[in-house]
């Protein structure tokens, strides 16, 4: 049987950062009149996505890092676990996004966005639910996280892999992100290698001892992480 325990910090956490993200968005596409003041503050909340971000990674590190090294989960069940608890409510936004544009272009990416992995798009900016790019970059994590686990099985090792995505997120912000590479305007975090030190960041801490004591010593609160 599957034992689950919960975390009230990073359900606290993670509902703090989904409620800030959805009054950001609401500001940046309606017409509230919020003043100078407040809507800097409310504008500011974006950086709740990183956020959210790391809790997803810690997360995924706490309920199936020990897993996968231990081989004692079904690749089967892991992926489709993820996309039956994904993709019934996203392909549902996706089919009221096609009809009510009823534009090719929605179509075309309305039914790339039902796949789940439009975050290998060279260009991943697309219009049918434009803040799914967070779908994107979490699902790629998803899909890339057996691999994940294999850079960091040391501790040696995920030190070694965090330096150098820090280095290839700050190549993807001075090189790549250019009009070499990507569209006018492309913004950076729609990138999973910019994102990529968050993901692995998250691994460091949740080996730490204090980590490791909260991942399997905390009884009966908050954020559930399925473990065994």
């Amino acid at each position: 049987m599957e034992q689950r325990e919960r975390y009230d910090n990073l359900d606290g956490l993670r509902a703090i950062s989904c409620l800030c993200i959805i009054a950001m968005h609401i500001a940046a596409n309606a017409t509230y009149e919020l003043g100078i003041v407040g809507r800097e503050i409310v504008g500011s909340w974006t950086h709740f996505v990183p956020l959210f971000l790391m809790i997803s990674g810690f997360g995924m590190f706490c309920g199936y890092y020990e897993r996968f090294k231990t081989d004692s989960i079904d690749l089967n069940s892991f992926y489709t676990k993820r996309y039956k608890k994904l993709l019934p409510f996203f392909i549902t936004l996706i089919v009221i996004d096609i009809v009510m544009d009823r534009s090719l272009a929605h179509l075309i990416e309305g039914l790339t966005e039902t796949t789940l992995v439009f975050g290998l798009l060279p260009n991943n900016q697309l219009d049918v639910i434009g803040v799914s790019w967070t779908l994107g970059v979490i699902f790629l994590f998803y899909m890339l996280f057996p691999f994940v686990v294999y850079l960091c099985w040391t501790k040696k090792r995920a030190w070694i892999t965090f330096g150098i995505s820090i280095v290839l997120s700050l190549l993807c912000s001075f090189y790549y992100f250019t009009d070499k590479f990507v569209i006018e305007g492309f913004a950076a975090r729609h990138n999973f290698l910019y994102c990529a030190p968050i993901f692995v960041g998250v691994q460091l801490i949740s080996t730490e001892k204090q980590s490791k004591a909260l991942c399997g010593g905390i009884d009966g609160h908050g954020w559930q992480v399925a473990r065994g």
